[in-house]
């Protein structure tokens, strides 16, 4: 019982004193003036605020360059630490022959578009009656290769040396065989007029050989001749069909693909040309 007293003694001065305290607060508001209003134009702007701290700085992003082919380095014109913006230059290679690679292309695609812009053109009409002399002139060099050849054939100058060569042949076989019949019978002597008949003989087989030769030289000849004018007359022919006709498909075609090829390498060169810069 007395230690429950002791507690409500305690509360009670606690609470006396806390009303003290309020009392003379309120008393020092009532008698202190009031503290006068401050007014300011609020404005728009930037807050600057400084902080002092410690710590590593890293960049935001970060990109690693090369170029796309390899080559030797011509300008560098910036170093490390420079500021840079889109567009720059930051390096560049030698162009030398890189710029020689797009100059071709640009010459091949040329002359591929050439060939196809010739090869769907219409046919020129002077280059058609051209073409169409050509087939009559080929025709009549034929017909006169052919009037040649029958005249070989039958030529008498040429049958005439055949003839009197085998004439000859028979002649000096029949003297050389006398005399040979004549000298292994006994009754002739002579072995040196022998000898002369035989070699007689033997210069006609000669000529004749050399006869027949040449009139089968002449002959082959004139057959060559015939042969070489019929396929130009031929060649002639199929030209002026091709030229009336026009261009084969298939050739368009190819012509056609040869350009793309040329557009592509051109492409490609000048893409790589762009490459050595970055």
């Amino acid at each position: 019982m007395v230690r429950k007293g002791i507690v409500a003694l305690i509360v009670l001065l606690a609470l006396a004193a806390g009303g003290f305290f309020l009392l003379r607060r309120q008393a020092r508001s009532a008698s202190s003036p009031p503290e006068p209003l401050r007014q300011a134009r609020v404005v728009r702007g930037d807050l600057i605020i400084t902080i002092n701290a410690s710590g590593n700085i890293a960049p935001a992003e970060r990109r690693d360059l090369s170029f796309a082919l390899p080559g030797t380095v011509a300008d560098l014109p910036v170093e490390v630490g420079d500021a840079v913006k889109a567009g720059d230059l930051l390096a560049r290679l030698k162009t030398d022959e890189l710029e020689r690679a797009v100059a071709q292309a640009e010459i091949n695609l040329r002359s591929a578009r050439l060939k196809l812009e010739k090869l769907t053109a219409p046919p020129d009409e002077t280059e058609v009656q051209e073409a169409e002399a050509a087939v009559h002139e080929a025709w009549a060099a034929y017909q006169t290769a052919k009037a040649n050849l029958n005249l070989v054939q039958n030529s008498p100058e040429v049958g005439d040396a055949v003839r009197a060569a085998r004439t000859k042949v028979d002649a000096t076989f029949r003297v050389y065989q006398n005399l040979q019949a004549r000298y292994d019978e006994g009754t002739f002597h002579d072995e040196d007029r022998l000898n002369e008949a035989h070699d007689a003989y033997l210069n006609a087989l000669g000529e004749l050989e050399r006869a027949k030769q040449k009139a089968d030289l002449e002959l082959q000849k004139a057959q060559n001749e015939v042969t070489r004018t019929w396929d130009a007359y031929v060649s002639a022919k199929n030209k002026l069909e091709r030229l009336k006709a026009g261009p084969d498909e298939r050739d368009v075609e190819a012509a056609q693909l040869e350009v793309q090829a040329a557009e592509l390498s051109l492409e490609k060169a000048k893409a790589d040309l762009e490459a050595a810069t970055l």
